[in-house]
């Protein structure tokens, strides 16, 4: 089945792919080796927090305006949490997957990254600031449309 993730359609697993739940926690193996995954259901919403990265799944179709953050690069808090580090500055360029804040959440670190090349044009979060989940975290302007 395809899911959105990240605002994208996307086939979730791919046939070479093995996922399996221990505890709290999936264990995604593949021909590289096994990664930990930290899964948490929000209503329809799963979010995941797996090497080095947050994702949020959703079944397709289901967005609220101004939801698809990645096409917008604007980058909210997948949970409540604590943001414990702050990696830009307003107005700095940065690339696609460029760290840009680490929040802590649930005793799991989850980075958030640039979606695409652009410029930081709001970040209204310092580390140590305690955050909601959906609160704004950085919002990324492409390069092509911040000139």
């Amino acid at each position: 089945m395809i899911y959105e993730v990240n605002g994208n359609p996307t086939d979730l697993i791919p046939s070479d792919v093995r996922v399996e739940k221990v505890g709290d926690r999936w264990l995604v193996r593949t021909s590289q080796g096994t990664k930990s995954a930290l899964v948490i259901r929000h209503g329809d919403t799963v979010h995941v927090s797996f090497d080095g990265r947050t994702y949020r799944i959703q079944p397709p179709h289901r967005h609220r305006d101004g939801e698809n953050a990645v096409s917008s690069g604007t980058q909210r808090a997948p949970l409540p949490g604590q943001v414990v580090e702050v990696n830009v500055v307003e107005g700095e360029s940065v690339e696609i997957g460029q760290r840009l804040v680490v929040v802590e959440a649930m005793k799991m670190q989850q980075a958030i990254v640039a979606p695409f090349a652009g410029l930081v044009s709001r970040l209204p979060v310092m580390a140590g600031d305690k955050v909601a989940e959906g609160d704004l975290l950085v919002e990324v302007t492409p390069l092509e449309d911040s000139e």
